[in-house]
């Protein structure tokens, strides 16, 4: 899944937040709350805060597989003898 979007934040004249960012954060917010992991915790902060800290910080970096969201790594055996890992969409 192309996720290039959670690091491409502002628009290149730095006025602003790009398009793609601002549907993106919308969209992780928006799987981010239905996670058992999100619930079971008690939630996250309402979805504003987050989509507001989002807009002003941006994510964490390399934070490419939302392991703390709901997501799982998972190494993958290809006999080779090396291990890659693999996203696993929400």
């Amino acid at each position: 899944m192309d996720r290039t979007w959670m690091y491409n934040r502002l628009n290149a004249n730095r006025h602003g937040l790009q398009e793609k960012f601002v549907r993106g954060v919308k969209n992780f917010v928006k799987k981010a709350l239905k996670q058992p992991i999100c619930i079971s915790e008690g939630g996250i902060s309402t979805a504003v805060n987050v989509r507001l800290y989002l807009y002003k910080f941006g994510f964490q970096p390399n934070y490419w597989i939302w392991t703390k969201h709901g997501e799982v790594k998972q190494s993958v055996d290809t006999r080779g003898g090396s291990n890659s890992l693999m996203e696993i969409p929400l």
